[in-house]
């Protein structure tokens, strides 16, 4: 097992991180995660300002997430769980893509870690703070009969299906704004651990001073420097377009960008139907493959959320050969070493 501190992962732009990837598969359900035995270490520089970017963007989420649940009356938050989608910079600083309130993936942190570290503080970790926080109960995952993939959340929690939501005295839902509304919508709130309508609300980022919105060609910047627009509210990276200039094309890959004139035209056609922020380009780290094949990659830090602490509990890394980086067929994962 090859162990690499992120102390150590603010590599110059012309240097890739070599990583192991082996030929492996997890599954859960219809997921296939291809996996690393590298274990990257967070570092506890790394771990503050994880916990403090979270703390930030929970505290700017609250100023436009308006339901009244669970999470909001015990502990004054949007929710009680979240994930910061993170690299690391070429100063050594950890950087934030996106605070994620209501994340996926918990099952498989579990996992992953447990495989590669050899114990996992996740499953009890998440559970213990769920009874702590919420009178000795367990949510209950609500999940979509929509959704045509597997989760992985019965590897923590207990799961139903979302039209099966009676009797539950506490939630976490698994489905699209869109899908919940109504007299559903109004039940379910009160009982939720984490957002259901207000899910993936990006505006907080504006008060934070991290991303502007955008509604005219004329708003973004020239094609001299990279930059990203994605919607206000949103998640799974649906709608993220990335521009990258000619040498940070040379440094990160084609894959995944889009030409300015195409940002430019796909923001008129974007706008109409939501509100679009603009951001400048964040640099993943690069890393290297052991079959030579480079790739970039971003670390995702799983936290619990109190009233008044915010607690790393795990995380993985995802890479990929591709600048919009997520869980897909091409990409692997491995554990991330909370200490």
């Amino acid at each position: 097992m090859n162990v690499i501190s992120t102390n150590n992962m603010s590599q110059s732009v012309d240097t890739a991180i070599p990583i192991n990837c082996i030929e492996d598969f997890t599954h859960f359900g219809t997921l296939q995660a291809p996996l690393s035995d590298t274990v990257i270490e967070l570092s506890n520089e790394h771990r503050q300002q994880a916990m403090s970017i979270i703390a930030a963007g929970l505290c700017s989420l609250n100023l436009h997430a308006v339901e009244n649940s669970a999470a909001k009356r015990v502990i004054g938050q949007a929710s009680a769980i979240a994930r910061l989608d993170c690299t690391i910079t070429s100063q050594g600083k950890l950087a934030g893509y996106e605070v994620e309130e209501r994340p996926s993936g918990l099952g498989i942190v579990h996992t992953i870690t447990q495989r590669f570290i050899g114990e996992s503080m996740v499953k009890g970790s998440l559970q213990s703070h769920f009874r702590e926080t919420f009178d000795g109960q367990l949510p209950t995952v609500l999940i979509s009969p929509n959704r045509d993939y597997g989760t992985d959340d019965h590897l923590i929690l207990p799961t139903e299906t979302l039209g099966f939501a009676e009797g539950k005295p506490l939630i976490l839902v698994r489905a699209e704004p869109l899908e919940v509304n109504g007299a559903l919508l109004e039940s379910l709130v009160p009982r939720s651990i984490s957002t259901i309508a207000d899910k993936g609300l990006k505006l907080g980022r504006i008060d934070e001073g991290l991303a502007r919105l955008v509604c005219e060609p004329t708003d973004l910047p020239t094609a001299d420097e990279s930059f990203v627009i994605k919607p206000a509210r949103g998640s799974k990276a649906k709608g993220i377009l990335t521009y990258l200039t000619p040498s940070d094309i040379r440094l990160y890959g084609k894959a995944g960008t889009s030409t300015h004139t195409k940002v430019r035209k796909k923001l008129m056609i974007l706008s109409n139907d939501n509100k679009m922020l603009c951001e400048p380009f964040r640099p993943p780290i690069r890393v290297e493959l052991s079959a030579a094949k480079g790739a970039n990659l971003l670390l995702r830090l799983l936290a619990t959320v109190s009233k008044e602490t915010i607690v790393i509990i795990g995380g993985t890394y995802v890479a990929r050969p591709n600048i919009i980086i997520h869980g897909a067929r091409d990409a692997f994962s491995g554990a991330i070493l909370v200490q």
